[in-house]
């Protein structure tokens, strides 16, 4: 199963539009689209603006997309240590090693999903699986 995002997230509503792919028992996959509210599919609000305050290209008036390339936005290594700090505070987390790459940090919607994660393995937030 995967989840792709279909849409922006408006600024300050932590709401995450997106397309969700599941396979059946033959294997075929199914599309469902739309905005889900299953927990661990939405950032809350402090997530969004830790975000936008190191992406010194990115429009305060446009939201955050879930699927912004975020190197683009001016996400720079040194802008990603300190993103990384943030988070961390914020959530009370140490990200391991592991997701300390490019890929975790490339997109709001993957990095959000290392720190739910996260959240959820160290008990902060309960994920359940649809």
């Amino acid at each position: 199963m995967w989840v792709r995002p279909t849409g922006p997230v408006p600024a300050g509503t932590g709401t995450l539009q997106y397309e969700q792919r599941i396979s059946d028992p033959d294997g075929q996959e199914a599309d469902m689209a739309g905005i889900r509210d299953e927990p661990g599919t939405e950032w809350d609000e402090k997530f969004g603006e830790i975000v936008a305050r190191h992406l010194p290209l990115k429009s305060d008036e446009d939201g955050i997309d879930p699927s912004l390339d975020m190197r683009s936005s001016g996400l720079d290594s040194i802008e990603a240590i300190y993103l990384l700090l943030d988070l961390e505070e914020e959530y009370s987390l140490s990200f391991p090693e592991e997701l300390l790459s490019m890929e975790v940090f490339a997109t709001p919607s993957s990095l959000w999903e290392a720190v739910s994660s996260m959240r959820a393995a160290d008990g902060n937030i309960q994920v359940s699986e649809g």
